[in-house]
């Protein structure tokens, strides 16, 4: 069982013997989020989700709350948005720390220093880098941007 399942397992334990309607409803359906996945995997033919991938669905569910939350404010349904902000917050907990922008591009420029990419002509080497090292860090729909900035600035 990879880490992030365990995590999930013992987590949903303790949300249960504390009674916490809330947190256990979020973990179960992250568990549940992931399960799918899995199978969709084994019906594929593929073998079972590593950790890696693991964060991407939490992340993706992190994704889509953002939007529903955003959407709950424009339409002025503020205690819709305010429980979308609730799982947020729980489906985080199992995600590594959030790198701001200025951390990411740090990386990234260690990145393209260690690939030895100098231009853009080396975007994709260095994205498929920075998806591997940065996963679960940071959202890669930015890591794009970033990416073209320090290889615009390397050539």
């Amino acid at each position: 069982m990879s880490v992030i399942k365990q995590k999930l397992s013992d987590s949903l334990k303790e949300a249960m013997k504390a009674r916490d309607e809330v947190r256990t409803g979020t973990i179960r359906m992250m568990i549940s989020e992931i399960k799918k996945r899995d199978i969709d995997y084994e019906i594929k033919g593929k073998p079972a989700m590593d950790d890696n991938e693991a964060m991407g669905v939490l992340l993706t569910m992190v994704k889509q709350r953002r939007e529903s939350s955003a959407t709950y404010v424009t339409a002025n349904r503020p205690e819709l948005a305010a429980k979308e902000d609730v799982e947020i917050g729980i489906i985080e907990q199992f995600l590594p720390k959030q790198l701001g922008d200025a951390e990411a591009k740090a990386k990234i420029q260690a990145i393209v220093q260690q690939l030895g990419a100098n231009g853009p002509k080396d975007m994709g080497k260095v994205m498929a880098a920075v998806k591997e090292q940065l996963v679960g860090q940071f959202d890669m729909s930015k890591a794009s941007a970033l990416v073209k900035e320090v290889l615009s600035a390397a050539a």
